[in-house]
């Protein structure tokens, strides 16, 4: 755990913490950006295991007490500032980073301060963070980790370091699959395929013994969508409702069936389509699909994410969402 062995593809960023490891010239900030799930809360703690190593200067030993305390959560000198609320107050800042960066690392050289979620933090949030970002401490590195580099500070992205995180590769994904979670080779091939190049997802969709049966329920439910009633669809959207241990695998799903009928609308390529098996379905969804319909249904599943992520009421929100599918 929390080794560069174990992050899967992003090459290029493991290839830039190795040459500024070598360099001795630690950037005070980084912003690691990607989509949830792509690695970045691993790269960074990778990062920070390797940084307070007092063994390997471009490892990390796994021995030493700074790797075994990162190997339980229990490094005081790196530190993971949550968030009380849907975004980052000021004193959420206050209490986990400018506050304490003024105290001394306790023991290695740095100390480091990772940020999750860094897309949810407020103006006044971000304007505390620059004043540190713009005068740090020797000793303190700052990493933020956002969904969207663009959400933050013009100031704050032009004195950070950025590290985008891109798609991993499928054969990668399905290798590492197989070799971790022991799971047979059509199921690891269904789960990375599924991913879309999100190491996350695939591990999510592998670890879900339900998720082969959710998928062939997804796919019949959209295809007969059309010949549904209204109690049909308000039945359904019900019992997705109230299955929360799956509903984000029922979502994604649906995200990726509408991915297909755009990307094949658009480039008439049949190897980019991830359901493969229902290739002739989706070419004829593709023309019957206008691009406003398909605008409004990747908004619908946008809005349900954003209802998930509030915990509200989904059920209504989930209904007129599916409603948007029917042609």
């Amino acid at each position: 755990m929390y080794d560069l062995k174990d992050i899967i593809g992003h090459e290029n960023i493991k290839e830039f913490i190795h040459n500024v490891l070598a360099s001795r010239k630690i950037p005070h900030a980084f912003i690691f950006e990607g989509e949830k799930g792509c690695g970045k809360m691993l790269t960074a703690k990778t990062f920070a295991k390797i940084l307070q190593c007092t063994e390997d200067e471009y490892g990390v030993c796994g021995k030493c007490k700074s790797c075994l305390q990162m190997e339980s959560n229990n490094q005081p000198d790196v530190i993971v500032v949550n968030k009380s609320k849907k975004n980052y107050t000021i004193d959420d800042i206050r209490k986990g980073l400018t506050s304490d960066v003024q105290i001394k690392p306790y023991a290695g050289p740095y100390k480091i301060y990772i940020i999750p979620e860094a897309h949810l933090l407020r103006e006044d949030s971000q304007n505390a963070i620059l004043k540190t970002i713009e005068e740090p401490p020797e000793y303190a590195i700052i990493m933020l980790l956002t969904e969207n580099a663009e959400s933050l500070l013009a100031t704050i992205r032009s004195r950070c370091v950025t590290l985008k995180f891109n798609m991993v590769d499928m054969i990668k994904i399905k290798k590492y699959l197989m070799e971790h979670y022991n799971i047979p080779e059509y199921q690891a091939q269904t789960s990375a395929v599924f991913a879309d190049g999100n190491i996350g997802k695939a591990i999510r969709y592998a670890e879900n013994e339900d998720f082969i049966d959710i998928r062939n329920e997804v796919v019949g439910m959209l295809k007969s969508i059309n010949n549904m009633s209204e109690y049909e669809l308000m039945t359904y959207s019900k019992r997705i409702a109230e299955n929360k241990d799956n509903i984000l695998e029922y979502i994604d799903l649906m995200q990726l069936w509408m991915r297909d009928i755009l990307v094949y609308k658009s480039t008439n390529n049949d190897n980019m389509i991830i359901f493969r098996e229902e290739t002739e379905y989706i070419r004829e969804l593709s023309r019957l699909y206008s691009y406003d319909q398909i605008d409004r249904i990747f908004s619908g599943i946008q809005e349900l994410k954003t209802s998930i992520k509030l915990n509200v009421n989904i059920e209504l929100i989930l209904e007129l969402m599916l409603a948007k599918f029917a042609i």
